[in-house]
C-alpha cells in the first residue's frame, strides 16, 4: 500500500500536469487514497 501511494504521489509531481497547485493535489490526492 505504502509503496502505491509513494508511485502515484512520485508520478503525479513528475508529469507537473496542471500549471499550479501540482503538490498540494499530489498531497490531496495521496491521503484519499490512503483512507
Amino acid at each position: 500500500m505504502g509503496s502505491a501511494l509513494a508511485e502515484t504521489h512520485v508520478e503525479l509531481v513528475l508529469i507537473h500536469p496542471f500549471r499550479e497547485g501540482n503538490g498540494r493535489i499530489a498531497r490531496a490526492l495521496s491521503t484519499l487514497m490512503a483512507l
